[in-house]
């Protein structure tokens, strides 16, 4: 029989992870950056769109020289790209950085959950069953963004309770093509809601006994079904993806 497990303990986004990065204020340009960022990777601004500086301005009323700052970063990580004589547009999802994201995450994920065991207590594991649940509650509502949002926070707290947060933050960066296609693989897809938070239960209760071998088995029927989704979606939108 599958464990279930259920806490009245509720956890938001801000309390799961304190770091003191995060509590800065930030810039307009670092301001910028993030909303248009996110615009990009919940596909609100699809590959091939063009973007102007003047739209955006508009848009996110914040000024140019910000946008003019975020954009140029965008560049830089290849998600928004110039076209001689024709403007800015939304770069396309690249192939081999959605792969080569996926193969990292994978393989890192083992070995940071491993490094959790020894540490994690009943409190990190009653932060964890809340993120869970609070995933859960984002399928009965037909909300992916809130899907997303926790199933996010339920990887990032192993990283922060094995003490490897520094590797979380480098990865967003390296992410960024790859949770354009989770997004896809989300919103186009809609799989087996219940296998998914069970899979993600089940290894909570693995690393709990500290039954490495199954956890590992776990996490890569996680991303087991990655290829699949990939040519699927690839067929349904083969101009999202260069």
């Amino acid at each position: 029989m599958k464990r279930k497990y259920s806490t009245s303990c509720k956890v938001e986004a801000m309390s799961v992870v304190k770091m003191p990065e995060e509590i800065q204020p930030k810039s307009l340009a670092d301001q910028a950056y993030e909303i248009l960022l996110n615009k990009i990777v919940f596909n609100e601004y699809q590959p091939g769109d063009k973007v102007s500086m003047r739209h955006l301005g508009d848009e996110l009323q914040i000024g140019r020289t910000p946008i003019s700052v975020a954009m140029s970063e965008l560049e830089h990580k290849t998600i928004v790209e110039k076209r001689l004589g024709s403007g800015t547009y939304i770069a396309p999802i690249r192939i081999d950085s959605v792969k080569a994201a996926h193969l990292m995450r994978a393989q890192v994920e083992k070995k940071v959950m491993e490094l959790a065991f020894p540490v994690l207590d009943a409190e990190a594991i009653a932060e964890l069953v809340s993120i869970i649940n609070s995933m859960r509650e984002g399928y009965e509502q037909n909300d992916p963004h809130r899907v997303m949002k926790y199933d996010n926070l339920f990887h990032e707290k192993f990283y922060e309770i094995s003490g490897y947060y520094k590797l979380w933050q480098w990865e967003q960066d390296f992410n960024i093509h790859f949770n354009r296609f989770r997004w896809l693989s989300l919103t186009l897809l809609k799989g087996d809601r219940d296998e998914l938070i069970q899979v993600h239960l089940d290894m909570l209760d693995t690393i709990a006994r500290s039954d490495f071998a199954k956890t590992s088995e776990l996490i890569d029927q996680h991303y087991a079904g990655f290829d699949a989704d990939f040519e699927k979606i690839m067929k349904t939108h083969p101009d999202y993806f260069g």
